[in-house]
């Protein structure tokens, strides 16, 4: 079993999972596995259970973009259909690199508590079907680079004070790319004789924390900024502010999009992540640990960046007014204080709020009721600190229905689309 990585077709070159037998002493024609689309990339495939169970890392089609872990099982006429393993295994992030040795699986991640990017971590199948509680190798194993591929040395036989040997690769020659090590892994001293022995107390343990950030960009249908998001890409060269403590850190994340950096313990981080032609995000990092920490730890984050679109409607969700009235209602105050913080992280943006009735009741009336919802909105931002010189008031009654339907024809629900609070980016100051 392998993977080979090919255009079909003269389409996207991906990876897939083939096999090839030997009855003869002669290597046959690999055949495909067709678990998923031609869409899916797959990767490092490995087997468990007496060669029963095969298990391979994959990214289907449809997915946020992420590698997960996933099995089928070896049947009388070929493989049943993929499944995902379950959650203890499989995270948010990406798990890749499967190996197997007697009933241990190992694999890297780059989500579970590590010490930075991939770690090796290892679990095994217990009795009952389910799988053991995931266990990060730890140091040396692992560093703050990108470790991975850990593989048994061939015919190993547990020996002497020598409980493990084998291979991975890491990336923590910095400079250098992927390396490969070897590594031993001896037994725990038997100290059984030595317990009247005086023993010297040891120093307290310093733990080390890394901050493991992703930049993506939310990819939406059509550039929409209304529709759903259909995929993330990462964004590479993206600049990170970290604040604490009146400070300013900088850096900028790699070609995918990632970002590594040691954190002080007991601090509060302002992350603020930017990149060209997108709008600014941000998040807040704590290190105050209520317990203090008991091993290295790596805290992992992920920041979506929304692409900026100017001139077009963005609808803001829960705006509803009372009948005939222009006041902000306090269930509308959440989506504009999202606004708000929006306007903070991206200072050099001018928006208009718009606002929209629908078709019933008077021309000129409507008019003027959406005008002062309109301006209720940005005199609410203006409250929260927000310029007024970046805010237009802009009502549009009911001259420009999100559904154009005839008045008389409309439904509840598509009158309901139609009163509807809107905003837009400007590329240039509107009066």
């Amino acid at each position: 079993f392998f993977t080979r990585c090919e255009s079909i077709n003269l389409g996207e070159a991906n990876c897939r999972l083939y096999y090839s037998q030997r009855p003869n002493g002669f290597w046959m024609e690999p055949e495909p596995l067709l678990f998923f689309d031609e869409a899916t990339n797959f990767g490092q495939p490995t087997l468990i259970e007496n060669d029963s169970v095969l298990i391979f890392s994959a990214s289907p089609k449809g997915s946020d973009g992420t590698y997960d872990l996933f099995y089928s099982v070896r049947l009388e006429n070929g493989w049943s259909e993929a499944e995902i393993m379950p959650a203890p295994i499989n995270t948010a992030g990406n798990e890749n690199f499967p190996t197997s040795f007697k009933d241990t699986l190992y694999f890297a991640s780059d989500f579970h508590i590590g010490y930075g990017g991939l770690d090796i971590f290892k679990t095994y199948l217990r009795p009952d079907g389910t799988w053991a509680p995931v266990q990060n190798l730890g140091y040396p194993i692992n560093s703050g680079a990108d470790d991975f591929g850990l593989a048994i040395k061939p015919g190993f036989t547990a020996s002497g004070d020598v409980e493990l040997e084998g291979y991975f690769a890491s990336a923590r020659n910095t400079g250098f790319g992927d390396d490969i090590f070897s590594f031993t892994i001896f037994k725990p001293e038997d100290t059984t004789d030595e317990k009247d022995e005086p023993v010297a107390e040891e120093p307290v343990k310093v733990y080390d924390i890394y901050l493991a950030g992703r930049v993506v960009g939310l990819v939406r249908e059509n550039d929409d900024p209304n529709a759903a998001v259909k995929d993330v890409i990462n964004l590479d060269d993206a600049y990170i502010r970290m604040k604490f403590d009146g400070q300013e850190l900088g850096l900028r994340t790699n070609p995918q999009g990632r970002f590594i950096e040691k954190l002080e313990l007991g601090k509060n981080y302002d992350i603020i992540a930017s990149k060209v032609d997108y709008l600014n995000a941000g998040t807040v990092v704590s290190t105050i640990f209520k317990n203090g920490l008991i091993r290295d730890t790596t805290i992992n984050i992920e920041i979506p960046l929304e692409k900026i679109i100017y001139d077009t409607e963005i609808i803001l969700e829960n705006i509803y007014y009372d009948f005939d009235k222009w006041d902000i209602r306090d269930d509308a105050r959440p989506s504009l204080d999202t606004l708000s913080q929006l306007l903070d992280l991206n200072p050099q943006l001018t928006i208009q709020l718009s606002s929209h009735t629908d078709c019933r009741g008077e021309l000129e009336f409507n008019n003027e009721l959406s005008q002062k919802r309109a301006q209720s909105a940005v005199s609410y931002l203006s409250e929260k600190g927000i310029d007024p010189n970046r805010l237009v008031a802009k009502g549009y009654g009911e001259t420009s229905p999100a559904i154009p339907c005839p008045c008389d024809s409309c439904t509840e629900e598509e009158h309901q689309v139609n009163r509807r609070t809107t905003f837009k980016i400007l590329k240039d100051r509107q009066d």
